[in-house]
């Protein structure tokens, strides 16, 4: 899959979230007994950090497209030799940021890990939930 189809793949399945979220707060609004509200405020829960993740790989996957191009040498044609060199390392600096797949990585990865702990305290509350006598 190349990187438009991955775009477009991760599109849709945002809208498909979109969707879904909107039928779990119309459903939240009409459930009349507290497990109904409390199954579908963790569904809600789940949509919403899906489409949390999903957003950021959309977001990372549209800014990996962007090129930048090294200036040209008469880029700055009033600027001193050791202004336009400075100029120079930095724009090559930003081509080389925007192009290093690590920092989307690490971004997901993040993502990934929030969403893994937003999982874990869902499940703690949810058994927390229980009444013992």
């Amino acid at each position: 899959m190349n990187l438009q189809e991955r775009i477009a793949s991760t599109r849709a399945a945002l809208a498909a979230i979109e969707v879904s979220i909107a039928q779990v707060e119309a459903a939240l609004r009409m459930a009349s007994n507290l497990n109904d509200v409390a199954r579908l405020n963790d569904q809600l829960v789940s949509l919403k950090a899906q489409r949390t993740q999903l957003q950021l790989e959309l977001s990372n996957l549209e800014a990996s497209t962007v090129r930048v191009s090294a200036m040209a040498a008469d880029a700055f044609p009033k600027v001193s030799p050791d202004n336009r060199k400075a100029a120079r390392t930095i724009s090559k600096e930003l081509q080389r940021a925007v192009s290093d797949r690590r920092l989307i990585d690490a971004a997901l990865s993040h993502s990934n890990e929030v969403l893994g702990r937003v999982s874990q305290l869902r499940t703690i509350l949810s058994g927390s939930n229980t009444t013992e006598d």
